[in-house]
């Protein structure tokens, strides 16, 4: 798994909507989770049984322990997720109101993961590399990412992106493929961007 590594504030309740005055409000509950596309999507195929390692960045404060400690609990070798000294772990704040969700995140750490961090062995003995987030590494990594799909393809991996939700509308919410050596991401209904 390649891409985002960061706690989820998760604050659940009947009214989550912040009063802002410095009014306190109660809510049902506040927990913290393993959050990020590419980390939530690491603990399920390692609950699946199958043998994971994570590629992201993530701060060297409490927050990015609090990741290292919870996915390798959980079977995830993190043995390849980036710490970084200088700067804080990224951060989500989700609040939850029956169905419907406002996200605030700060990036910290995520935007900082560069495809020098991804070890060459990794690639080498992956039988698939999926990366998340998609409009988030386009900014970290740039065509690097392409180059280590390719990379990790050409070693006899199958790859897989995950666009997740892109707030800046440049990529499709439906996904993205390879063809023909290409990356190719469309959706109907919003603007797209084929490279």
């Amino acid at each position: 798994m390649l891409g985002d590594c960061n706690p989820d504030v998760l604050v659940l309740g009947d009214d989550v909507t912040p009063a802002f005055g410095q009014q306190e409000k109660l809510v049902g509950s506040i927990t913290m989770v393993i959050g990020g596309s590419a980390a939530i999507t690491a603990v399920a195929a390692a609950r699946l049984g199958l043998r994971v390692a994570l590629v992201a960045a993530v701060g060297a404060e409490r927050p990015g322990e609090f990741m290292l400690d919870q996915l390798a609990a959980e079977g995830v070798d993190v043995s390849a997720v980036a710490v970084r000294a200088d700067t804080p772990t990224g951060m989500t704040v989700a609040l939850s109101q029956g169905g419907d969700r406002a996200i605030l995140t700060a990036l910290g750490a995520v935007a900082s993961l560069t495809a020098a961090d991804v070890p060459g062995a990794l690639l080498a003995w992956a039988r698939h590399v999926h990366a998340s987030s998609y409009f988030l590494l386009e900014d970290s990594l740039g065509p690097g990412l392409a180059g280590l799909l390719s990379a990790a393809r050409a070693a006899g991996a199958t790859t897989s992106l995950d666009t997740n939700w892109d707030p800046s509308g440049r990529w499709a919410t439906s996904g993205c493929l390879w063809r023909s050596g290409r990356l190719t991401c469309c959706c109907p209904t919003r603007p797209r961007r084929c490279g």
